[in-house]
């Protein structure tokens, strides 16, 4: 159950779209090797809008379509250090079942971010494929399947096949 209550309270992470990362801790020089997760036409479907500091207008037409891996698209790049395997971040985000389009979770955009480490062993492999290789200050959208999400396990508010949008 306590790990099912930290897969959710990071999923909203990934929700809406919107993840503006800050206090990474790898230069951009530093990241040889760094292979982006691409862009598809799923994530590149969902729109966002607003500034930063102000809660997203995020459109998604639902259901999104099917991914069979996750779909990573920058809608705006930040000029800060990359996030790379293990790096600590902060991050505002929403989070939505791909499926309902329903919004799962959300930081508020009230200046609270929410702080973890880009790796699967803390978060979802799906997060972790949005976030790695992004620069400090960007606005990505990830758009998850259920295997790199919660699997057949589903949880509170995401059924076993449903994806998730970041």
């Amino acid at each position: 159950m306590r790990k099912i209550a930290t897969i959710v309270a990071t999923t909203a992470l990934l929700a809406a779209v919107a993840a503006t990362l800050t206090g990474c801790t790898t230069s951009a020089s530093t990241i040889a090797g760094c292979t982006p997760t691409k862009s598809g036409s799923v994530s590149d479907a969902v729109s966002v809008s607003n500034n930063f500091g102000k809660t997203p207008k995020v459109k998604i037409t639902s259901p999104v379509g099917k991914v069979t891996t996750t779909q990573r698209t920058v809608i705006t790049t930040g000029t800060g250090k990359v996030a790379t395997k293990s790096t600590r971040v902060t991050a505002d985000f929403a989070v939505y079942n791909g499926t309902t389009g329903k919004e799962l979770s959300s930081t508020g955009f009230d200046g609270k971010t929410v702080p973890f480490t880009v790796d699967s062993s803390h978060i979802l492999a799906g997060l972790v494929k949005t976030l790695q290789c992004t620069r400090a200050g960007s606005r990505v959208v990830g758009v998850i399947p259920a295997s790199e999400a919660f699997g057949s396990a589903g949880s509170t508010g995401v059924g076993a096949k449903d994806s998730i949008v970041f």
